[in-house]
C-alpha cells in the first residue's frame, strides 16, 4: 500500500521593479496593499507588498513590488495581469508615461507548489517523521507558528511552547541559592589571588633589599681607615 503524498498547493507570483512608490513621501517605507478580485477583474485576492532601498532589497531611487495569489490554473501572467495594469504604467520610456502610476523597469511572473505536511495525508507516517510546510502565498507567519506548535507537542508533549521568559526583576533568590549561584565573572575571584600573591611577594623584595643595605659598608672614598703595622699607626683619609 503506497503512502498517500500530501497536498500541493499552487500559488501564482509577480516581481516587478518600479521607478516610484504608490505612496510617494520623504520617508521610505514598506506598503503593503490587498486587492480585491472585483477590483482588477482577477479570478482571487491578490496581495501586494512593495519595498524600498531602505529595506535593502533593492538601490535607492527604485522599489521592489512583489504580487501573490492563489493559482487558479492558468499561468502566473494570467492570474495577475489585470491587476499590474490597475498598479503600473508599462511605457517604455519615462516620456511615454503621464507619472501617475509607478513605471516598471523590469517584471517576471512564475508560479510557485507548496506542499502543505498539515494534512491527514502526512498521519500515515513514521511517528519518528516529521514534515514541514513550504512557504505559500501568505505574507504573514500565523500559520508557520500554529505549524511550529503542532510539531513540537509531538516531539515535547510534556513541555510549554516558547514559555516567557520572567522578568529579572521578579526573580527572587533564598540566600542558599544566592551562595550557591556561579559568580558573574568566574576569573575575578582568580584575579584577586594573583594580586595577593604578588603583593606578598613585592614585600619581601623590598624586606630583603632594606636589610641588604643595612649589610652594606660605607663607600670607601668618604671613610676614614685605620690600619696598624709593626706597632705604628697609619691613619688614612679621603683625598
Amino acid at each position: 500500500m503506497s503512502t498517500p503524498l500530501p497536498t500541493v498547493r499552487a500559488g501564482s507570483r509577480g516581481v516587478f521593479i518600479t521607478d516610484k512608490s504608490f505612496k510617494p513621501g520623504t520617508a521610505e517605507s514598506i506598503t503593503l496593499l490587498t486587492i480585491p478580485p472585483h477590483a482588477a477583474n482577477s479570478p482571487s485576492l491578490v496581495k501586494v507588498i512593495e519595498l524600498p532601498s531602505a529595506s535593502y532589497a533593492c538601490p535607492k531611487r527604485v522599489f521592489v513590488v512583489h504580487l501573490t495569489c492563489k493559482s487558479s490554473g492558468r499561468t502566473a501572467k494570467e492570474d495577475l495581469e489585470s491587476t499590474a495594469e490597475l498598479l503600473f504604467d508599462f511605457s517604455d520610456t519615462a516620456d511615454a508615461s503621464d507619472g501617475s502610476k509607478p513605471r516598471v523597469l523590469w517584471r517576471m511572473y512564475f508560479s510557485q507548489t507548496a506542499i502543505d505536511a498539515s494534512g491527514e495525508e502526512t498521519a500515515s507516517l513514521p511517528g519518528n517523521v516529521l514534515l514541514t510546510s513550504q512557504p505559500d502565498t501568505a505574507l504573514g507567519f500565523e500559520s508557520v507558528i500554529e505549524e511550529a506548535r503542532s510539531l513540537f507537542g509531538r516531539v515535547c508533549p510534556d513541555e510549554e511552547f516558547l514559555p516567557t521568559p520572567p522578568d529579572p526583576e521578579d526573580i527572587i533568590y533564598e540566600p542558599d541559592e544566592v551562595e550557591s549561584l556561579p559568580s558573574a565573572n568566574p576569573g575575578h575571584e582568580e584575579d584577586q589571588d594573583m594580586e595577593k600573591g604578588s603583593e606578598d611577594q613585592g614585600r619581601e623584595v623590598n624586606e630583603r633589599a632594606e636589610r641588604t643595605d643595612n649589610d652594606v659598608l660605607p663607600d670607601s672614598s668618604d671613610a676614614c681607615v685605620t690600619e696598624e703595622f709593626s706597632g705604628s699607626k697609619v691613619e688614612g683619609g679621603t683625598a
